[in-house]
């Protein structure tokens, strides 16, 4: 009965209970990205801990060892440390929110946008988009995106049935 509970109160079992939890919300692709970043880069190093042994330190060095190679993706996981910990401290299974003492554990260059069209600059766009010797359906995907607001993604994945091309 200890044991039953000691398993019940480890990283792993209550980052699956969140997992559990945000699966309704999250699409397929996100589960999946926290999923795989928890069994490849934390549950082998803190997964069969108990949640309240788990410290700010623990969580600081997977943090930084994913920097290295993928900041945003170190930022996710400071997002999942800190879900796991509320989890655990709702649930009486710890105290501390590791995602507090993380917060300056890894920065990513704010994201830069680019510069839109200005209106006068529209038509010769689509001048030198059409005069472009690149593939065919690239452009077409364009200009599609250009008239419907669409999303590139949801240019890639449309399907014929849901154009109607008589209207």
């Amino acid at each position: 009965l200890r044991q039953a509970y000691s398993n019940a109160n480890t990283f792993k079992a209550v980052a699956s209970e969140w997992l559990d939890e945000k699966k309704k919300h999250w699409s397929t692709r996100t589960y999946r990205q926290r999923k795989n970043l928890l069994e490849n880069e934390v549950f082998p190093h803190v997964g069969s801990l108990p949640m309240d042994q788990v410290t700010p330190g623990h969580g600081h060095s997977i943090v930084k060892r994913i920097a290295k190679r993928a900041p945003h993706m170190a930022v996710i996981a400071r997002q999942c440390f800190g879900g796991i910990s509320r989890l655990a401290i709702v649930t009486q299974r710890a105290s501390t929110d590791l995602s507090y003492a993380l917060r300056d554990s890894v920065t990513v260059k704010p994201t830069t946008h680019k510069t839109p069209l200005r209106p006068h600059e529209i038509p010769k766009f689509f001048k030198r988009l059409d005069e472009f010797p690149g593939h065919f359906p690239t452009k077409v995907g364009i200009h599609l995106m250009w008239w419907t607001l669409a999303r590139p993604t949801e240019v890639i994945a449309a399907r014929w049935d849901e154009f109607d091309l008589q209207n």
